[in-house]
């Protein structure tokens, strides 16, 4: 099993894995273009001021890099993955007789056909139940790990 709880919320290269919403991003601008932080950051009513908008993708070559690091892990039996930020995303990877794909956030996801083709199932294959959180699952009979690492170099 492996569990990763609360991935950072920046890449190595400093850049964040979310990004200040366009209304937020045009005050921040007013803000420096007055050269007023001072006042800003003793405004207590004004509250915290969190990236909110996911780069969509940051995640697709996340889950990339996962499912191709689940084929090199034969003996994978259970993966799970969190990114600790407003938008409390989750991944779960449960390797058994019917291998299961599943990731809740607060906002939709939808992986790209380089996601699909990693962990080794059809974009069609995505089931989406719309709640709160959104809550997608895919079933598919082999596990990535099953794989051929030929496959890897496709």
């Amino acid at each position: 099993m492996v569990e990763v709880t609360n991935m950072p919320g920046w890449l190595p290269s400093g850049e964040f894995h979310y990004e200040f919403s366009a209304e937020r991003q045009a005050e921040i601008d007013e803000i420096n273009e007055q050269n007023d932080w001072l006042a800003e950051i003793c405004d207590t009513e004004r509250g915290w001021w969190g990236r909110e908008v996911r780069i969509e993708e940051h995640f697709q070559r996340l889950f990339m890099s996962l499912g191709y690091a689940a084929q090199r892990m034969p003996c994978l039996k259970s993966l799970k993955f969190g990114v600790d930020e407003d938008d409390h995303f989750n991944l779960e990877f449960q390797n058994a007789d019917e291998n299961t794909l599943e990731w809740q956030s607060n906002y939709e996801f939808r992986p790209d056909s380089r996601v699909a083709k990693a962990w080794g199932f059809g974009l069609d294959d995505v089931n989406m139940e719309d709640q709160s959180p959104v809550i997608c699952t895919v079933k598919f009979l082999d596990s990535p790990s099953n794989e051929p690492k030929s496959r890897l170099l496709d």
